[in-house]
């Protein structure tokens, strides 16, 4: 059980600290994808 809790913060520890950046660059193809095919 102690080990599941341990993968658990390290799960959250890794959403928090790549999640911006990937969303981030989510964001930055998002915007650049609307750019090249304007509706």
């Amino acid at each position: 059980m102690a080990a599941k809790r341990g993968k658990l913060r390290t799960l959250v520890t890794l959403v928090t600290t790549v999640g911006p950046i990937v969303y981030k660059f989510y964001k930055k193809q998002q915007a650049k994808k609307s750019i090249n095919n304007p509706k």
